[in-house]
């Protein structure tokens, strides 16, 4: 997912090291439904740690923003859940969560 999607908003990180960007994602046709993306991008030119990585990805969703707030420097919240952008486990993929609560 990464790269994909029309942007919508950026929100840069509270010690303005690393940017997020949200994205809808509408391929089209009656089937299929738009989709939202946050990637995180980061700010520093030289050796970039993040171009874009893809920490948030709805599907099934009404939304065509996501609501996303940093808590600190590395804690992101986006439609309430919490991601730390330097653990890939926290990223949230909603193929991961068919049929669960979030």
């Amino acid at each position: 997912m990464n790269g994909r999607g029309e942007f919508k908003e950026e929100f840069l990180s509270p010690n303005q090291e690393y940017v997020a960007g949200s994205y809808l994602v509408d391929d089209g046709g009656a089937t299929v439904r738009a989709q939202v993306r946050v990637g995180i991008t980061s700010k520093q030119n030289a050796e970039k740690q993040y171009d874009d990585e893809t920490i948030y990805w709805e599907m099934n969703t009404d939304k065509d923003i996501a609501k996303v707030i940093w808590l600190n420097e590395h804690i992101i919240s986006v439609n309430d859940i919490m991601i730390d952008i330097h653990d890939k486990k926290t990223y949230y993929n909603w193929k991961h969560y068919i049929g669960k609560e979030k």
